[in-house]
C-alpha cells in the first residue's frame, strides 16, 4: 500500500514535521508531495494520504479541505 504525506510548504516547521514523519514510518514507505504542487491524479495514487498544513495563520485547515474539495478528493477511511 502506498502512502502519501501532501504538506503545504508555506513554513519551515510544516516541511520539518512532514521529514520527520517520513523518517519514523521509514523514508521508502511515505512519498513527500509539496501540496501546492498537486493534483487530483496525485492524490489518487495513493492509497493512504496523511495531509498537513499549518495553522499558524488562520484559514490553514481551510485551504486544505478547500483544496481537497476542489479535487473532488472523497475517500476517506
Amino acid at each position: 500500500m502506498k502512502t502519501g504525506l501532501f504538506y503545504g510548504t508555506g513554513t519551515e516547521k510544516t516541511t520539518f514535521v512532514a521529514n520527520k514523519i517520513r523518517k519514523a514510518f521509514g523514508e521508502d514507505q511515505i512519498d513527500i508531495i509539496p501540496i501546492e504542487s498537486a493534483w487530483k491524479r496525485d492524490f489518487e495514487a495513493y492509497d493512504h494520504i496523511i495531509a498537513g498544513t499549518s495553522t499558524w495563520f488562520d484559514g490553514g485547515l481551510l485551504e486544505l479541505a478547500n483544496l481537497l474539495r476542489r479535487n473532488k478528493i472523497r475517500r476517506c477511511r
